[in-house]
């Protein structure tokens, strides 16, 4: 091979590795605006190239700090990246969502019009997704959208969905603990084999509604507490009937 030919392998590499960036980690510190999610002075740390561009995040973004409400002016969608937050609070002051990269809540709430394009949501500890579109909140046009819902404390909120909206859109992109949600011939009761149950937060049969995770006993499981129910019953019966 002529040396002319390793030499542009070098440059070609050498671009090729140029283009790829690392990831860092920021943390929330508030220190700037105190509440502006792209102004760099509100981190520890730098970010890639230098900038926050919330169109195009390329770090990871880790917020624990309970006074937190991180807000950004204007309509936009987060994407790429990772986001965690931990405590404190993600607003919506306008149109906006979260798409691609993963979003992982274990405390505080973040609230978003809509998720969308492949956005990979966990929720953990008493972590809360609340979604404010009255629309698609969850739109899979430009990739799958996944919301795992882990432990029974974590919520994801629909503002301006009914219970049935939820069960008949947007079941199959929700999660419990890894698992497809099931629900019940009623979501609003818990029912032998679900996984998931549907709370009302207003008024039976309207908007606002927030979906958790849980375990329901297998049916031998309540066979076997109710053998052990018959004896107490027996006694209870025999107490009543000697008095």
């Amino acid at each position: 091979m002529t040396r002319s030919y390793f030499i542009f392998l070098a440059l070609t590499g050498l671009a090729f590795c140029t283009a790829c960036t690392t990831a860092t980690t920021l943390t929330w510190t508030g220190g700037g605006d105190g509440t502006t999610f792209t102004a760099t002075g509100n981190w520890s740390g730098s970010p890639t190239g230098g900038v926050i561009d919330k169109a195009n995040l390329v770090d990871d973004y880790v917020i624990n700090d309970a006074s937190a409400a991180i807000s950004e002016s204007g309509s936009y969608i987060i994407n790429g990246g990772s986001i965690s937050l931990a405590a404190g609070e993600i607003q919506r002051p306008g149109f906006q969502g979260f798409s691609g990269g993963p979003l992982n809540v274990s405390g505080g709430v973040v609230h978003q019009w809509f998720l969308s394009a492949g956005a990979a949501a966990t929720l953990s500890g008493d972590g809360e997704i609340d979604l404010f579109g009255a629309g698609a909140a969850i739109n899979n046009s430009g990739g799958d959208v996944t919301i795992d819902i882990i432990g029974a404390d974590a919520g994801l909120t629909f503002l301006r969905k009914t219970a049935n909206e939820v069960v008949s859109t947007y079941q199959g992109d929700i999660f419990i603990g890894g698992v497809p949600s099931v629900f019940g011939a009623d979501p609003l009761v818990i029912e032998l084999g679900d996984n998931a149950l549907i709370v009302e937060n207003a008024a039976s049969g309207a908007d606002n509604v927030t979906v958790f995770g849980t375990v329901v006993p297998e049916p031998s499981i309540f066979a076997f507490v109710a053998l052990l129910a018959i004896p107490a019953l027996y006694r209870h019966r025999r107490r009543a009937r000697d008095s």
